[in-house]
């Protein structure tokens, strides 16, 4: 039989591993919210030229929102 080992994890580490999982939950949550609005929005990727300057408002909050994730 083998003997199972038995992860130590150092004190230092709980908050990183922490705050990365909670980045990854956001990064999930933004990315949703992205995929939500451009079709909320019914914006075509890639954007046609000619729609960013007829109306540049929603391309640019979902390139905002893109940066952001």
């Amino acid at each position: 039989m083998t003997k199972e080992k038995e992860f130590n994890i150092d004190p230092s580490w709980k908050g990183v591993i922490k705050w990365g999982g909670l980045s990854l939950v956001a990064a999930a949550f933004i990315l949703v919210i992205f995929v939500l609005s451009v079709f909320i929005m019914q914006q075509t990727l890639p954007v046609p030229a000619g729609e960013i300057l007829e109306d540049p408002t929603g391309p640019t909050l979902l390139f905002l929102l893109a940066a952001i994730g």
